[in-house]
């Protein structure tokens, strides 16, 4: 089980600030940035985890690759799902930063989302307390070359919203192998939580690109103090 590392981004259109006159910037930054430093204090980021279980550790040619995400969310928080519905806000997104020319990823399986009325604006779906996405691929079936391991990151970018909302990042880790010719058992029964929630995961959703921002070492910026000394200078 791998766990992912995360920051927190506050959800605001900085390009917009930056464009305002120089009284009015100011005065926008220095409200952003209290805006920041409290959600930063009354929210860890801790309480959400979201880790990773491939179905199988080693997978052979032709094989179907899929990688439990569980995500595990802080009381009263909600994530927005994909699509998100009519209401305002950014629907959770996930991408795949992993060079290996043996996997072919495809799509995400998931839960059925539910319906959730904010405070302001039209009806949104939502995920509550825990939920699964399922990341699925397939080994080529050329693959010749030797074993070895496959890894990865799942990046997963959501927004969670309570009485305001935030932008989550995680960068989830994961690893397998690319056996030639042995394949290793099912471990999806292993795990009283995922087997279910992957049979009933019946709704699809789009894999991503992998974000630029993440560069050829698929490392996040995770300091995000550096982004507010630009803001504020």
């Amino acid at each position: 089980m791998e766990k992912g590392v995360s920051f927190l981004q506050p959800v605001l259109p900085l390009e917009s600030i930056a464009a305002l006159p120089g009284n009015y910037a100011r005065a926008a930054n220095r409200w952003f940035l209290a805006v920041f430093v409290f959600f930063t204090l009354v929210f860890s980021e801790d309480e959400v985890e979201i880790t990773a279980n491939p179905s199988k550790m080693a997978y052979a040619p032709s094989d179907t690759v899929i990688i439990a995400l569980k995500v595990h969310l802080p009381p009263e928080y909600v994530l927005y799902g994909n699509p998100k519905g009519p209401g305002v806000g950014r629907p959770v997104a996930i991408s795949i930063a992993c060079d290996d020319p043996g996997v072919r990823w495809l799509a995400v399986k998931k839960l059925k989302a539910e319906k959730y009325g904010p405070s302001f604006g039209e009806w949104v779906w939502v995920y509550r307390n825990e939920t699964f996405f399922f990341c699925t691929g397939v080994i080529a079936s050329e693959y010749n070359g030797e074993n070895q391991t496959c890894k990865g990151s799942i990046i997963f970018e959501g927004l969670l919203c309570r009485d305001a909302c935030r932008m989550l990042v995680k960068l989830v880790p994961f690893l397998f192998t690319i056996a030639v010719k042995d394949r290793a058992a099912d471990r999806f029964g292993a795990f009283a939580d995922i087997q279910p929630k992957y049979k009933s995961a019946a709704w699809m959703m789009d894999l991503q690109p992998v974000p630029e921002k993440y560069g050829s070492d698929k490392e996040p910026l995770h300091d995000t103090r550096l982004r507010w000394k630009r803001l504020l200078d």
